[in-house]
């Protein structure tokens, strides 16, 4: 899942040839568009000019506040995870929901030795590749949105989404009730969608916003 590295744009250029590199740029490509990302600090410089800054625009790294670290682990996830959907072509966007008579909804510590035991099985006999956001009910009950590729054991559930696609159930998910969309349509829409998974809303619910991995 490797992306390839872009050169700074001309504008950067121009302003790193006068001796004012202010501020640093990354460019990614994804299929169908850019990505550009213009920091206002020194982030990363590749180049390896020296960074000119005035001092009404000096940041002191000492000065930041807890919320704006919190902000800057955020972004960093949401950059993350959204370079590993696009790295990848899912096909099924799903839901694994847990029952209380199968699994404690609650108890993170068996939630998440299970649920790495089901991802390591899957990867090696079903050759899964997935992308799973982890997320609280409001009664702080644990359940799973994500992307996934690879045989989970479809059958039709006999139900459709209100866009009319076919709902499955996963029969190897064993801890509960599963929704298994296969993904149509524009593929940014999707990855977009899943996105609102890593948010200020949405707390790491086992100290991380996701699960990614495959083969």
């Amino acid at each position: 899942m490797c992306l390839k590295k872009q050169s700074l744009n001309s504008n950067v250029i121009k302003r790193l040839e006068a001796g004012q590199a202010l501020f640093n740029c990354r460019v990614k490509e994804f299929p169908g568009f850019s990505k550009v990302t213009v920091f206002s600090h020194a982030v990363f410089n590749p180049s390896g000019h020296e960074v000119v800054k005035s001092k009404k625009n000096r940041t002191i790294e000492s000065e930041k506040t807890k919320r704006e670290y919190r902000e800057d682990n955020l972004n960093r996830a949401r950059d993350k995870a959204f370079e590993i959907a696009f790295a990848n072509e899912f096909d099924y966007f799903v839901t694994f929901t847990l029952d209380s008579s199968k699994i404690d909804r609650y108890d993170k510590q068996e939630i998440l030795k299970k649920f790495k035991v089901w991802l390591q099985n899957k990867v090696v006999r079903n050759d899964l590749k997935y992308i799973i956001f982890p997320e609280y009910h409001k009664d702080g009950a644990i359940h799973f949105h994500g992307l996934c590729s690879g045989d989970l054991q479809i059958i039709d559930s006999g139900l459709k989404t209100k866009r009319g696609q076919n709902i499955y159930n996963s029969e190897s998910w064993k801890y509960g009730f599963s929704s298994v969309v296969k993904i149509e349509g524009p593929y940014a829409r999707v990855v977009n969608y899943v996105m609102k998974y890593i948010s200020k809303d949405n707390k790491k619910v086992f100290g991380k916003h996701y699960f990614a991995g495959g083969r």
